[in-house]
């Protein structure tokens, strides 16, 4: 699904930057979990996956933005039957923004 997914309009009119964090998320999703049926794909698996990163808030919530990004594109595209990251909340965390 990646790969289609890699391929779409939707991932190729992304800016250079957007596609580069993005792909890396997936694809180390799909290093670790490729060979798993999508369908089978439930909100507690995303937020597992999510929990992963918990002692980086950022770069879990990140992953789940990756995976809302495929999912909203599959789901569309009739590739995924339904999205699992709905209703899967991101981690608050709180920036102190950046020193002028």
């Amino acid at each position: 699904m990646c790969i289609r997914y890699y391929a779409s309009a939707a991932f190729t009119q992304l800016d250079k930057a957007t596609k580069s964090w993005r792909r890396h998320h997936l694809d180390v999703l799909a290093q670790a979990h490729g060979g798993k049926p999508v369908v089978m794909l439930q909100p507690k698996h995303v937020r597992k996956l999510r929990d992963e990163l918990k002692e980086s808030p950022v770069v879990a919530d990140i992953r789940l933005k990756a995976l809302r990004a495929l999912f909203s594109w599959a789901v569309e595209e009739e590739a995924a039957p339904h999205d699992p990251t709905h209703g899967v909340k991101a981690f608050k965390h709180v920036s102190k923004g950046f020193h002028s």
